[in-house]
């Protein structure tokens, strides 16, 4: 028997939400075991979600809105990365979150999906996320990559000088 708490996420959830029922016990239990794991070590949730039904939405959006209305999320930026394999739209996605886009980049991203594609098109699912997870490690382990960027858009504020306006009045007048 597994301690009930070392299959749950930092928040206090469950890391493993079987509902296409993809998973063995054993095979749940050992994803939930390890994903449970990374997430304590670096203090984001980590979570697997299997489904056959999107509910209408991309598998991205599914993906975004399961991870945020759930209530999953570590720490203050609410830091985690959701596997989803999505039955519905015969698709896998990866969404990050928080500290995790740091460390999830785009590339890595391409890179785990590339890694999970032949258990995935092989119909071998508990090996799918299980390469997730040894990708996710490695991608924790090697850190933030040093050109990694967030791009912060500001928006554009236009204002008149106030000798822009006279200016303005004078050529109206002329």
């Amino acid at each position: 028997p597994t301690d009930v708490d070392s299959v749950l996420t930092p928040s206090g959830l469950v890391t493993v939400v079987d509902q296409a029922d993809l998973f063995s016990d054993s095979a749940e239990t050992e994803l939930g075991l390890m994903a449970s794991r990374l997430g304590h070590q670096y203090t984001m949730d980590l979570v697997i979600v299997t489904t056959l039904d999107a509910e209408g939405k991309s598998s991205m959006e599914y993906a975004d809105d399961y991870f945020d209305y759930n209530d999953y999320g570590a720490d203050s930026e609410s830091s985690g990365v959701l596997f989803l394999i999505d039955m519905d739209n015969r698709e896998f996605y990866i969404s990050t979150t928080g500290r995790a886009i740091r460390f999830y980049t785009d590339s890595r991203i391409e890179s785990s999906l590339d890694q999970i594609e032949p258990d995935m098109i092989g119909g071998n699912y508990a090996d799918a996320a299980m390469t997730f997870l040894v990708a996710t490690e490695q991608w924790l382990k090697a850190g933030i990559p040093s050109n990694q960027y967030t791009e912060v858009v500001t928006p554009k504020v236009f204002r008149l000088e106030w000798y822009e306006i006279l200016i303005a009045v004078v050529l109206a007048i002329v």
